[in-house]
């Protein structure tokens, strides 16, 4: 793997942290964007490596269409490095180096308008020097009746932007990284299961006494309502996290108690004369508890990722 694929594998599992991935994928163009910039950057490597392997005789002239196809990926790579930067919201700054990578390149793709400039400057391959290697460009203009002989190199052009795209990369990484950092050591000591108390097995039993007793329904009653403000002090805890959303597990259990809490409220308003039983209401009580379980799970999950990660980062 080269090492630009390695910082692309590196900034792929960044993004794909969960409060990264939530932020970044609410914006469908922006997530969309940068899918395509880091399939691009890896797929024009996959294209350089294969274009060092291939063999071509030197008089062949598949080598034009191979040529003008490896200037043109060292073109789209660069758009993608760019557009990378643009779906994440991280200024670029243009290197030197690509703009010279770049210019070579329009200067091959675009040799017949003359440019933008006042002396219109015209472009040829001398077809006696291509090889894979490279090739000669003759430019000319002829306002200053002046003749310009250069020798493209492909594996220099290559090592340039390489060693720029690289440099470039790993600033990004660094920046994502610190990003990162910087809200770890911000939610760093605060924990998402201590949302849920210790009485939570408690309530529970009284939940399910007052349903089996048919007495006692304020103890049911009330229990019910802690519980539900037990789901809105997660909720609100995963808000402040900027994880409202980011993990499907814990979104299917929010979504899933809401019309088992709405009934066992209701059998304990209505002082169990509605269309629950008390059979119901046990079975109702049972499953909101083992989803609750699955939540506090889930929520020492992530506290615990946190913690492991954090102790890495300050290795």
């Amino acid at each position: 793997m080269s090492k630009i694929n390695e910082l692309v594998s590196q900034i792929r599992e960044l993004i794909n942290e969960p409060r990264k991935h939530l932020a970044i994928s609410e914006d469908d163009t922006e997530w969309y964007r940068l899918c395509s910039s880091l399939d691009a950057i890896g797929d024009t490597e996959l294209a350089f490596h294969e274009y060092e392997k291939l063999s071509v005789p030197i008089k062949s002239r598949a080598i034009y269409i191979l040529v003008y196809g490896f200037l043109q990926a060292l073109y789209l790579q660069q758009d993608a490095v760019r557009n990378l930067h643009k779906a994440l919201q991280i200024p670029y700054k243009s290197d030197p180096l690509l703009r010279e990578v770049r210019e070579v390149r329009n200067a091959v793709v675009h040799p017949t308008d003359g440019g933008q400039s006042k002396e219109k400057r015209f472009r040829f391959i001398s077809r006696m020097s291509l090889n894979k290697s490279g090739f000669q460009l003759v430019t000319v203009v002829p306002e200053m009746s002046l003749r310009k002989f250069i020798q493209v190199s492909l594996g220099s052009l290559l090592e340039k932007q390489h060693i720029q795209v690289e440099n470039v990369l790993k600033a990004l990484l660094e920046k994502l990284r610190k990003e990162e950092m910087d809200y770890r050591n911000q939610i760093r000591g605060e924990s998402l299961e201590s949302v849920f108390p210790d009485a939570l097995g408690y309530y529970f039993e009284k939940i399910c006494e007052s349903a089996r007793s048919g007495s006692s329904w304020e103890y049911g009653k009330a229990h019910i309502a802690d519980i539900c403000d037990i789901l809105e002090n997660f909720k609100s805890a995963l808000d402040e996290r900027q994880i409202a959303g980011a993990y499907s597990g814990i979104e299917y259990h929010l979504e899933h108690l809401k019309y088992p809490l709405r009934e066992l409220a209701r059998f304990f308003d209505e002082k169990g004369t509605g269309r629950l039983t008390e059979d119901d209401a046990e079975i109702f009580t049972v499953f909101v508890q083992n989803g609750m379980s699955q939540l506090q799970h889930m929520a020492r999950g992530i506290d615990d990722e946190i913690a492991i990660d954090s102790r890495t980062d300050s290795a």
